[in-house]
């Protein structure tokens, strides 16, 4: 314990100094009586609350100068677009702040919605078919090899991306077909090297791919 000679009391606790007199100790100091309180954050809950009420306070802006210019302002749903995919990356962030490989699959598919119903709407030339969805296939299965390799994955915790990504990139045949895009070069060549890397995963890694979709589907 400490003691303050001038003061004549015995201080609890470690103090640099008398909270009286605010003068030397003698002694040696003891371990707090109150364990110290952490400084209070924001927790994940009140940063979706806030950046919820910056959403809604920004589409209200956004009406009201559609209502005073005669809804003669188009660009204010593109602006919309952008506030709600902000709005979605970051709850998304933050719900799966935990699991790197889900929050990054889960956003690059959000971009490649808003792409399509932007080009949709707008009546483009179809350029979200043409070049977002195969890039952003390609890219989604790429990373996600590069981020369990990097996370020192087992294969059962990332094979259902890959699956899912390689489904969904292999059914841009389907708009080819129907004649929706014009440009089915980056489609076809993403198609094929989806093709491709199954082949090598079936051939050279058989035995890890039948084990970890048996662990996957507890088999």
């Amino acid at each position: 314990m400490q003691y303050c000679q001038k003061c004549r009391v015995i201080i609890h606790g470690g103090k640099a100094c008398c909270p009286l007199c605010q003068g030397p100790l003698s002694g040696h100091p003891e371990p707090d009586v109150f364990p110290a309180l952490k400084n209070k954050t924001f927790s994940a809950v009140m940063i979706a609350r806030i950046v919820s009420f910056i959403l809604v306070s920004w589409l209200v802006v956004l009406a009201a100068v559609q209502i005073l210019t005669g809804f003669h302002a188009p660009w204010t749903l593109i602006a919309a677009l952008v506030g709600v995919l902000i709005w979605a990356d970051v709850l998304i962030g933050l719900n799966y702040r935990s699991d790197m490989l889900k929050m990054f699959t889960s956003q690059t598919y959000v971009i490649m919605a808003v792409c399509l119903f932007f080009d949709y709407y707008m009546k483009s030339s179809g350029w979200s078919l043409s070049y977002i969805l195969p890039v952003g296939f390609l890219w989604l299965v790429l990373a996600t090899l590069g981020i369990a390799r990097s996370l020192d994955m087992p294969m059962n915790e990332y094979i259902v991306y890959l699956v899912l990504n390689i489904f969904l990139c292999m059914l841009q045949i389907i708009p080819i077909l129907l004649g929706w895009n014009h440009v089915i070069f980056p489609a076809v060549v993403c198609m094929a090297v989806m093709v491709i890397l199954t082949a090598w995963a079936l051939i050279f890694s058989f035995d890890q791919v039948r084990s970890a979709l048996h662990k996957l589907l507890n088999l």
